[in-house]
Order: C-alpha cells, then structure tokens, then sequence
C-alpha cells in the first residue's frame, strides 16, 4: 500500500495535518514541523499510512513539545482589515485605507517595495563591513528558503524577512554573504559565520521556533 503524500492525526486531542516526504536515500526515518499544526514525515521509501501515524503517535510528546513552543513563540498575524502583521519584529495595523483590496496581493505587493527599500542599504552595509562583494539583490517571493546565493553573486532574500527581527534579517544577510566564500554547509562556512556574526545561533532558533508565523495567507 502506497503512503499518501498527506494527511491527519489527532495527538492528545490536538489535529496535525502531515505530509510525506519520500527520499531513498535516507536511512531512517525523521520528523520536522514546518507549521504549529503541520508536520513533515521524512522516510527512506513508501510506507503505509497506518505506520506513519504510528510513528507519529510513537513521537507524540516531542510533536506536543514543539507545537506548544512555536504556539507561544509568535502567534500568525491577522491578516485582515483591521488585523495586524509584522514589520522588523513589530506589530503593524491594517488599514482598509492604506491595503486595497484583495489584501493579500496588495500586502505582498507592499512588502515587495519595503523590503527593497530596507535590504537594498542593510545587505550593502554588511558587504562594505565584511568586505565581501555581491552583484545585486533580488526580493523574492519565496517560502521555503529566507536567501540564497547565486555563483554569479547575486543575493536572494524573501520579502517575508521583513517581517522578522532586525537580528534576523542581519543574519540571513549575513549567512548569504559568507556563501560568496564558502558556498556549502561545511565546517568552515559554519566557523567563518560564527566569527562574524555571534546571534548567529540566536537566529537560527529564531527561524526554527518563529519563521512559520510570518508564511500567513489573507485571512488566516
């Protein structure tokens, strides 16, 4: 019986949704959580569905740890007329005025021009300070990765960064900087991070335990 890609589980009376990621290489198999409520089974093959969820309700304390970590971390903003969302860490009000309808493109679009304008002098500053040189900065829409580092030096970075702290944001700049001299995870890329930018753990928790709140969607 092939596993489905996705489905649900209810733990101590909570409801997760979950989806299955298949990779052969793998050698065990491995949990993550991308959302409060959502996790990603990672297995080396198909599985059925009644040892996936066995294998979650096996790990269900951990699965419950980490669902109440990120609930009382940061909360998803409301977005919607009258809501709120984050800019730099802060709460922002929404403004029926000022986000036209429909809010969620006219919010993206917003975070777009922000992020351009914020980014553009914060990644210079560091590269001046770093003495490490990019060609130039892309916003992009992405969900899955905060920044990336292209060979032909161009930099990344998701306008969703803008709703995080300003050590955050720092830090994927930073991180996407250190790529133009070491561009893998290696050791040495890990060393000659930590060197420059101590929070860099800091963040990185950060990221785990608060980064799926800024991935909201109109009205959620």
């Amino acid at each position: 019986m092939t596993v489905p890609l996705t489905g649900s589980v209810v733990l101590d009376g909570l409801p997760f949704r979950y989806a299955v990621q298949v990779n052969t290489r793998r050698r065990s198999a491995a949990l993550s959580m991308a959302a409060s409520d959502q996790i990603i089974v990672k297995l080396p093959g198909a599985w059925s569905r009644r040892r996936v969820e066995a294998v979650l309700r096996a790990h269900g304390d951990w699965i419950l740890r980490r669902h109440h970590e990120m609930q009382s971390a940061w909360p998803p903003p409301e977005v919607r007329p009258g809501g709120w969302v984050y800019l730099m860490g802060e709460r922002r009000p929404v403004g029926s005025e000022e986000f036209p309808e429909p809010l969620e493109r006219s919010l993206r679009e917003w975070y777009r021009r922000e992020a351009a304008a914020v980014f553009q002098p914060r990644l210079r500053g560091w590269s001046e300070k770093l003495e490490i040189s990019y060609t130039r900065l892309r916003i992009s829409d992405a969900t899955t990765r905060w920044g990336y580092c292209r060979q032909d030096g161009v930099i990344g970075l998701s306008w969703r960064l803008l709703q995080a702290p300003p050590a955050v944001i720092d830090y994927v700049m930073v991180h996407e900087l250190i790529h133009r001299l070491h561009p893998h995870h290696r050791a040495a890329f890990w060393t000659a991070l930590a060197a420059v930018y101590p929070g860099a753990r800091e963040a990185q928790r950060w990221l785990r335990q608060s980064g799926f709140a800024l991935m909201w969607h109109a009205g959620a």
